[in-house]
C-alpha cells in the first residue's frame, strides 16, 4: 500500500481539478470559492447540460453534481460517467436523499452523497478523500 504524508497529500491534491454542477447560483459560488483554496481548477456548470459539456471539455478529476436539476440531472451525470468507467469521480449532494427515485439511486450505485444543506466538514473530508484517491491513482 502507497503512504503518502499529510503534506504530499496536500500537494497532489492541490493539482487536480473540479467540476461543480449546482442550479442554485448562491451555492454554487460559494463553493467554487471554497474549492477554489484547496485546488488549482475549478469549473462550474448552473445545469446539467453544461456539467456534461464543460465535463468534456475539462476533463477533470472529481464531480460533484446536485441531484436534482431541471433538463439533465445528476443521476443521468452518474450514468454518463460510468460509460466512460469514470463513475468512482462523481459526488453527489441532494436535499432529498429519502424521495423513492433518489433512495434507490444512492442504494443501487453505493455513491457517496451529501444531504443538502452540508455541513462543510463532512463536504471537506469527502472531497479530500475522493481527491486524494484520484491523486494517488495518478
Amino acid at each position: 500500500m502507497l503512504t503518502i504524508d499529510t503534506t504530499e497529500q496536500a500537494e497532489l491534491v492541490r493539482k487536480l481539478s473540479i467540476l461543480f454542477v449546482e442550479d442554485d447560483a448562491e451555492v454554487r459560488d460559494s463553493m467554487a470559492r471554497y474549492l477554489g483554496r484547496r485546488v488549482d481548477k475549478v469549473h462550474t456548470a448552473q445545469n446539467g447540460v453544461d456539467g456534461l459539456s464543460s465535463f468534456r471539455e475539462q476533463h477533470p478529476d472529481l464531480v460533484i453534481s446536485d441531484i436534482r436539476m431541471p433538463e439533465v440531472d445528476g443521476m443521468q451525470i452518474y450514468d454518463f460517467l460510468k460509460t466512460k468507467q469514470m463513475e468512482s469521480r462523481i459526488v453527489v449532494v441532494t436535499a432529498d436523499p429519502f424521495s423513492e427515485d433518489v433512495a434507490l439511486f444512492l442504494k443501487e450505485t453505493r455513491i457517496k452523497y451529501l444531504k443538502k444543506p452540508f455541513e462543510l466538514m463532512k463536504f471537506k473530508q469527502l472531497v479530500l478523500e475522493k481527491l486524494s484517491t484520484e491523486a494517488i491513482e495518478q
